[in-house]
């Protein structure tokens, strides 16, 4: 018998996947902020921990897709769930037997060595009194005396069998010792409403790379999601329970979708705008006076213009973009005439030293021209096909940058 999910069940369904997909999100954002030495952890230590110089930075992550009136999210209460079963957990890791932490004097010692940060899209509450005392007694305004006067207020029951289980999880902060305390709330943060995390993130990309198109960001945001989900699954596939990544690893994958962006990404157009009077175009013009192209031929005429506005519009675009520099693309630009002269000279070389027939200039313009356009090019390691690299030469010609005739240079400017 099939069991039918109700409407409940998937939104639970769709609540868990969204933290999940949250705490993935947070742990690029450390990712993205990590610095030489560090080492930060998946679902190792904690939902991420970073490790730098013999201290662990555990980091909690909670997620809600619930909303209020008004829009927001709910805040995070002085009794919420998830701040007191973070702090339970953190309990448990602190005080660990398994880790020969059972005497007081380990654990003091091993939260002087860490850092507690619980990180959560929920709003901050102006009256949870947990929070507000936590941030007086780090700047010395409160004491633990105090702190301890607030945590027995929230439990509101009188008899132990009424106790929910976060009275329990306060409870049990509660019996920490007056030391222990201090130290750890010392050590404890909060990073609240951080919303729009993907949109925090790919600004994030921007800022740190020095990145100006959103269209770079989102390659950015989009490599380094998959490549770490996929390492991360790899990883887990191969039987091993947590993965932790060094900052050598880190910047490898952010290197290597930074160069991916940094190489300009040929694009196709629906349709291309070209001019009114194409055999006025420069380029026609030479290509008609080698007899490459006949006066009236309007379907090559039209080939090849639509050759040469196709590049003209992928490197406007590249510009844009900011996908090419200017010293790539004056470099690029400069190897064309490099080429395009060294072939130039090879096929009119006899026209220096003897005087040849109309006819046979003619021909070695012709001979230049076919063997420019069996010349692929490329452009920061991006290959151009022939399309392009010929639309590329076409529009060096009608530049009048090169020519085809012996003579053109003469004939053209």
């Amino acid at each position: 018998m099939t069991k039918t999910s109700s409407y409940a069940d998937s939104l639970a369904a769709a609540d868990k996947q969204a933290g999940f997909d949250y705490q993935f999100y947070i742990f690029l954002l450390k990712c993205l902020e990590i610095k030489t030495g560090q080492v930060i952890g998946y679902e190792e230590k904690d939902d991420v921990h970073i490790d730098f110089n013999n201290q662990t930075t555990f980091i909690q992550v909670k997620h809600t897709i619930g909303s209020v009136k008004g829009g927001g999210r709910p805040n995070l209460t002085q009794k919420d769930t998830d701040l007191w079963k973070t702090v339970a957990n953190w309990i448990n890791i602190i005080n660990d037997p398994a880790s020969q932490r059972s005497l007081e004097a380990d654990q003091i010692k091993f939260i002087d060595k860490s850092e507690f940060i619980l990180i959560s899209n929920k709003s901050i509450s102006d009256t949870n009194t947990f929070i507000d005392m936590v941030t007086k007694f780090k700047s010395t305004q409160k004491t633990i005396a105090d702190v301890r006067v607030v945590l027995g207020k929230m439990i509101t029951k009188t008899n132990p069998t009424d106790y929910s289980e976060v009275d329990k999880y306060i409870l049990a902060f509660s019996a920490q010792s007056d030391a222990w305390l201090s130290t750890f709330l010392k050590k404890l943060c909060f990073t609240l409403e951080i919303n729009n995390i993907i949109i925090y993130l790919k600004d994030q990309i921007k800022e740190r790379y020095m990145i100006q198109s959103d269209a770079q960001s989102d390659d950015v945001f989009n490599c380094l999601f998959s490549n770490l989900k996929t390492e991360i699954y790899n990883h887990v596939s191969e039987g091993n329970r947590s993965i932790s990544f060094k900052y050598e690893d880190i910047k490898d994958f952010t290197s290597a979708c930074l160069y991916r962006i940094n190489k300009p990404l040929v694009r196709t157009y629906e349709t291309l705008d070209l001019p009114d009077n194409l055999e006025d175009q420069n380029f026609i013009k030479q290509l008609i006076d080698i007899g490459d192209v006949q006066q009236g031929d309007t379907e090559t005429i039209i080939e090849y213009t639509k050759f040469k506005v196709l590049m003209a519009q992928n490197m406007k675009d590249w510009e844009q973009n900011h996908e090419l520099l200017p010293t790539s693309k004056t470099a690029f630009i400069d190897n064309c005439i490099l080429k395009w002269k060294n072939i130039h000279t090879k096929h009119h070389r006899p026209a220096f030293n003897s005087t040849l027939t109309e006819e046979k200039l003619r021909q070695a313009g012709l001979n230049c021209l076919d063997e420019i356009r069996l010349i692929e090019l490329s452009v920061s390691d991006v290959s151009l096909d022939s399309m392009l690299s010929n639309g590329q030469f076409y529009s060096l010609s009608d530049e009048l940058k090169i020519g085809w005739a012996h003579d053109w240079k003469t004939s053209y400017l």
